[in-house]
């Protein structure tokens, strides 16, 4: 059986969770979704297209990524 990575198996705002703390702490623990978001972008420094995708339903993946529940 091959192995997976864990990235391919479970959904994708995972991987957000780590810097979602970091940035919350950077801002002083508590902040507005898109100040956590663009600051989430800057720590992360990524790129244009990955923070210009959005999803079917039009909403920016990242967004959608850092804050699941909304």
């Amino acid at each position: 059986m091959a192995k997976r990575t864990p990235q391919a198996d479970g959904p994708q705002f995972v991987q957000y969770f780590g810097p979602l703390l970091d940035a919350l702490r950077a801002l002083g623990g508590s902040a507005s979704p898109g100040e956590v978001v663009a600051q989430i972008a800057n720590d992360l420094a990524l790129p244009d297209e990955v923070q210009n995708e959005v999803t079917p339903s039009g909403v920016p993946s990242i967004v959608s990524n850092c804050w699941p529940c909304c």
